[in-house]
């Protein structure tokens, strides 16, 4: 009787991180490329700002392996299995790299672009679509498929087209999404990657009845919803989830957004802008009313913002004092109000500009401290001391703390002040 009370006792669950610094050799500086839904972390380690690079995997901050094969290779996408996708810079070649978890090379693909301006949109069953600009601030983008078979198909049209993501359609089908430029517009597209070269490319701006000047597809969830954004009549940015066999959900308008982020597969939108003058973030979750925040007297501006598919909210901001200096915020759920990200680690973050770089729909975040960079990995409610579990040594912490509790994070799992039996329900029903 007691186990079926603690078992459907409602106590709020709250986002929690604990900070890793990733691992460096040497004089190498670290430099990410892609988080993986895992909670692995792809890029390379680097001499200075600009390379060369030696493709390089963390987990929890630990280096698990480099890869020594190629003078200057990047990941720059890893699957949730551990397989990793990178470029290497051959002059005027580009290499595409399929590594194992153990940092094995699988299979190599030889591209006749240039490696400066080549990157990795995702991948799927062994194919993978890369993207090429056509230099520093040109608009003109080319994209390919690198089949599992060792072929490389590019993607035709007269124009540019930029490939944004893959994924898979509820009956199976797998595509690519993204945008291509059609008399000075841009257009959402999806394209089978099933069908072979002759696949038509699909104009999704008609589909949906978009009239816009810019309408971009920038993921697919895994049950087959694409996500969507464009501009509207009066210049807002609004969010658009659209399923072949569902139905359409339309985001609210958006004015002056100057960062937007989107969970693939939860549908949740972040974005930063101005409203009335004043820095302000929005979010909205589909099938929910948007929300949004107002930054305080002291901040000056949202640099960056990441959502994950609880509708967890970080948020690089720009602050007055120090002067220019950044501060990582969250903003949590039914919250009505941005709070340090410090208040919520379990461990110490560095001290100093903390810019946030990338996150994935679990919630985890790559930061960019002064020095090196962290791993900023999402830790279940109730793990008290954030080693990864829920279990005798968290509720003994938790016991020894009972009573009053002002620090930062611990023990007080629901963070109302107080370590009580609240807190004891909650970490009992998430034992693990």
């Amino acid at each position: 009787m007691l186990w079926a009370l603690i078992l459907t006792a409602v106590v709020p669950v709250q986002a929690r991180w604990t900070p890793f610094t990733l691992e460096t050799v040497g004089d190498l500086t670290p430099a990410v490329g892609h988080v993986s839904d895992s909670g692995l972390a792809l890029g390379a380690l680097q001499v200075g700002v600009f390379g060369p690079n030696t493709m390089a995997l963390w987990q929890e901050g630990q280096l698990m392996w480099t890869l020594d094969t190629y003078a200057d290779a990047f990941g720059g996408f890893i699957e949730s299995d551990g397989t990793a996708w990178g470029l290497a810079d051959m002059g005027e070649l580009t290499i595409v790299l399929k590594v194992d978890v153990s940092g094995d090379v699988l299979q190599t693909w030889s591209l006749q672009t240039d490696p400066t301006f080549t990157t990795i949109a995702a991948a799927i069953d062994g194919d993978v679509v890369v993207r090429t600009s056509g230099g520093s601030g040109s608009s003109y983008w080319e994209s390919r498929i690198c089949r599992a078979d060792g072929s490389v198909e590019l993607i035709p049209w007269d124009t540019a087209l930029y490939a944004a993501a893959v994924g898979r359609l509820a009956d199976g089908q797998r595509i690519v999404v993204g945008s291509f430029e059609k008399g000075g517009w841009w257009r959402g597209f999806m394209r089978s990657l099933d069908d072979g070269p002759d696949a038509p490319l699909i104009d999704l701006a008609t589909i949906v009845d978009v009239d816009s000047a810019f309408v971009h597809a920038e993921s697919v969830s895994a049950d087959g919803w694409i996500n969507l954004r464009y501009r509207d009549e009066a210049f807002s940015w609004r969010a658009l989830r659209w399923s072949p066999d569902e139905d359409m959900l339309l985001g609210p308008p958006i004015p002056f957004v100057a960062s937007m982020d989107v969970d693939p597969d939860s549908g949740a939108v972040a974005a930063s802008g101005q409203l009335d003058g004043v820095s302000t973030i929005w979010r909205w979750i589909p099938g929910q009313d948007a929300e949004y925040v107002e930054l305080g007297e002291d901040d000056l501006a949202v640099m960056n913002v990441k959502v994950d598919r609880r509708g967890v909210v970080l948020a690089s901001v720009l602050t007055f004092e120090p002067i220019y200096g950044q501060d990582l915020r969250v903003w949590l759920p039914e919250g009505e109000a941005l709070i340090p990200v410090q208040r919520r680690t379990v461990g110490a973050l560095p001290d100093g500009d903390l810019m946030l770089l990338f996150a994935n729909g679990a919630g985890d975040a790559v930061l960019r401290p002064l020095e090196g960079m962290v791993f900023l990995a999402s830790l279940d409610p109730a793990d008290v001391d954030g080693d990864g579990t829920v279990g005798v040594d968290d509720l003994l912490a938790l016991i020894a703390q009972w009573g009053v509790w002002n620090g930062p994070c611990g023990p007080d799992l629901d963070f109302d002040g107080d370590v009580d039996v609240d807190d004891a329900l909650l970490l009992l029903s998430r034992w693990s």
